[in-house]
């Protein structure tokens, strides 16, 4: 298997990049599905950066067995995102792709950010644990169109080992959205126009297990959404 660099060095690097003006932090879950084989677990992964220049940057992420630092995912091993720091020197990624999980009991999450001379200018670490357990499947819920002044209103489900008791949390949502975490309800009147992307989670309380969702609500005047019936 692959491997980074000796703990030892990277925490040198870590260190000595926390002097630099651009930052770099990893919002990962802090539980994952031990040998979990690629499928439907897709988790909300994110990173989130500030303070870069107006240059194109490089986001290499790995997912890393902790003891050794081997490779602990064939999809974050290593994964790579680029930047445009051209647009905004502030910003986040934030995504919920399906990935695999080794056989590991405890991981690492390693995010390193380089500039355009491929100098290394942040970088950042999470801890993980591993549970021999099934996680929450988020049923697909997918784009949604709502009318300015009208109630949206849907309901999130998810499919759960009879045990287990699951809740449900958004994030980027409306301020005056509403989430009833027991049944997954949502509710939300908008009061304008545009394209709002939020983030469900369904969250099992037995293991903390995610299983998550970026929506699209897809906000228009009533009169154009009445055109469009």
């Amino acid at each position: 298997m692959n491997r980074l660099v000796p703990a030892t060095v990277a925490l040198a690097v870590f260190i000595m990049n926390s002097t630099l003006a651009e930052s770099l932090s990893i919002h990962a879950p802090k539980v994952l599905p031990r040998n979990q084989p690629l499928g439907d677990y897709s988790p909300l992964v994110a990173f989130t950066y500030s303070d870069l220049k107006e240059e194109p940057y490089t986001l290499r992420v790995w997912v890393l067995e902790d003891a050794g630092w081997n490779c602990a995912s064939s999809q974050w091993c290593e994964k790579t995102f680029a930047i445009n720091g051209e647009e905004s020197g502030n910003g986040s990624l934030q995504m919920t792709s399906s990935f695999d999980v080794f056989d590991y009991p405890s991981l690492m999450w390693v995010a390193r950010l380089f500039d355009r001379s491929g100098v290394e200018v942040a970088s950042a670490r999470a801890q993980a644990k591993t549970v021999a357990a099934d996680f929450p499947v988020l049923k697909p819920i997918g784009k949604r169109v709502g009318a300015v002044g009208t109630e949206m209103r849907l309901v999130f489900s998810a499919k759960a080992p009879a045990d287990d008791h699951i809740i449900y949390r958004l994030q980027n949502a409306p301020a005056d959205a509403k989430l009833n975490a027991e049944t997954g309800v949502f509710t939300w009147t908008p009061s304008s126009s545009g394209l709002h992307r939020i983030v469900v989670e369904a969250v099992s309380l037995k293991t903390k297990l995610t299983d998550a969702e970026i929506v699209s609500l897809d906000i228009g005047e009533a009169e154009e959404i009445s055109g469009l019936k």
